[in-house]
């Protein structure tokens, strides 16, 4: 599968990429988020389509808000980690996907939470 730059969606740096055999990730990793995308090619079609996204928004060191997103599955998961000290808050499974407004940071954080708590 063939690769191009992808620029990240959060600081719009160009992203890292790493190519397997059965798809390609992109990655941004910084103080204050990672971000990461993965494309599959679909072995009938020859199309290639984006599967996985994962973010991490906040710092490394405290409260983080996560993101996954399993476009192959059809479903989503958030949770909340506290860095260093590893405590993590259950994952929460959303049976739905979309594709986030990653511009609006906190706009992100807030939806997160009120999965959290209403789930």
């Amino acid at each position: 599968m063939e690769y191009e730059d992808k620029f990240c969606a959060i600081c719009n740096k160009k992203m890292l990429f790493e190519n397997k055999i059965k798809y390609v990730d992109y990655i941004c990793i910084s103080e204050e988020h990672m971000y990461s995308i993965r494309f599959a090619e679909d072995t009938f079609t020859n199309a290639v389509n984006l599967t996985k996204m994962k973010v991490r928004l906040g710092s490394k060191r405290a409260y983080n808000y996560m993101l996954k997103i399993n476009y192959d599955d059809g479903n989503s998961e958030v949770w909340v980690n506290n860095g260093d000290k590893l405590e993590e808050i259950p994952k929460t499974r959303i049976n739905q996907t979309f594709t986030p407004d990653l511009s609006n940071v906190e706009k992100i954080k807030n939806k997160i939470k009120t999965w959290l708590v209403f789930s």
